[in-house]
């Protein structure tokens, strides 16, 4: 019994030692990390911000505020001067250490007054406060956002090989506001400004959706809610959403008219709409041309690339005809298919007014 009770004991006094040294690491010596959601930072080419402190007792940050100066870049999309500012007061006088991040932003910098570091650094920024005196730190940098791009839309999932590369007219960075669990107060607003230099492209940029002009503006308190992060997004106005997909080939048949065969090419608009013209035949009696768009979900293998479509077809009979049967008709075409990379499966069903008839067929095809 005893024994069980100072076992109990040590490991109580144990959890407790551990709680205590993980707070103090956590307010200062360490550089805590400010917890990023996965799904803000998907597409983020550069995360700055999370100033920290150490020791943060009573330290308050009054102000926060993030610049952007941004041109055109020859092999990026935009390159841009980061600015970031803090203002913080102290009521007592003591001394501080400070960290921030600077990941994917060049030759950055933390600095207040005289004194720098380079950030992100093991090094940090040391600095006197006077009680009651406000103080600036400031992170500047340099960053370059290339276009988000990727290979998990519609056109990629059917035309692996020949599809023209996705380049998407927009880049994304992530500002993370000073970590509120190292300061006494934090600001519940913050102010952000983006500028761009030249006249063509034009770009934009938006910041928690809200546009950005010259001007700054002022995310406010319900905007900003309880988040710690808040994503700049900079788009090239009059993007390119138009895309070379490739060719495709198709074998099936009909229901109750023998075997068809399918020849095609594919274009791609945005990233979920492909547009196809394609040439069928029964090789026999009939040479049928359609033009369909389509809707097709992003993916290559499992699950594959589904998709349905609208669209119209023209056919031609050709040899000898009956009497009262039109060498020529106009109709509609539905189709729905699934592809596993190049390979697929579609089926198309044909309605032609004129004469009243109705064909499908179900074919597998090979697209490059």
């Amino acid at each position: 019994m005893l024994r069980c009770l100072a076992i109990s004991l040590l490991l109580a006094s144990t959890l407790l030692v551990s709680s205590r040294v993980a707070a103090q690491s956590s307010q200062g010596g360490s550089v805590p990390m400010s917890p990023i959601p996965a799904g803000e930072t998907r597409d983020a080419q550069a995360r700055l911000g999370a100033l920290r402190a150490s020791p943060s007792g009573d330290l308050t940050v009054m102000d926060e505020r993030l610049s952007l100066r941004c041109e055109r870049a020859d092999d990026a999309l935009v390159e841009c001067e980061v600015e970031v500012r803090w203002s913080l007061s102290s009521p007592r006088d003591q001394e501080a250490r400070f960290y921030a991040s600077a990941v994917g932003v060049e030759h950055a910098l933390l600095t207040t007054g005289e004194d720098s570091t380079d950030a992100p650094s093991l090094a940090p920024l040391t600095t006197r406060f006077v009680a009651d005196t406000p103080r600036e730190i400031v992170l500047t940098g340099r960053i370059r956002l290339r276009p988000d791009g990727g290979t998990t839309d519609a056109l990629d999932a059917r035309h692996m090989v020949l599809a023209t590369p996705r380049v998407g007219p927009h880049a994304t960075l992530l500002f993370t506001r000073a970590v509120a669990r190292t300061f006494a107060a934090s600001p519940t607003t913050m102010s952000v400004s983006t500028t761009f230099a030249g006249e063509t492209p034009r770009f934009s940029a938006r910041a928690l959706d809200t546009a950005m002009d010259e001007a700054p503006i002022t995310l406010s308190a319900e905007q900003l809610g309880e988040r710690a992060n808040v994503p700049i997004r900079i788009e090239r106005d009059g993007g390119f959403p138009l895309r070379h997909g490739g060719p495709f080939l198709g074998l099936g048949g009909t229901f109750d008219r023998g075997f068809r065969g399918r020849v095609g090419y594919e274009l791609g608009i945005d990233e979920l709409v492909t547009v196809g013209v394609m040439l069928d035949s029964d090789f026999s009696e009939s040479i049928v041309l359609g033009a369909i768009v389509e809707v097709a979900t992003p993916s290559f293998v499992v699950p594959p690339s589904l998709s349905a479509g609208v669209g119209f077809v023209q056919r031609w009979r050709v040899g000898v005809l009956p009497a009262g049967i039109a060498p020529t008709s106009s109709g509609f075409r539905l189709e729905v298919g699934a592809v596993f990379a190049v390979i697929g499966i579609v089926a198309s069903f044909d309605y032609f007014p004129d004469d009243a008839a109705f064909t499908s067929s179900l074919l597998g095809r090979l697209s490059l």
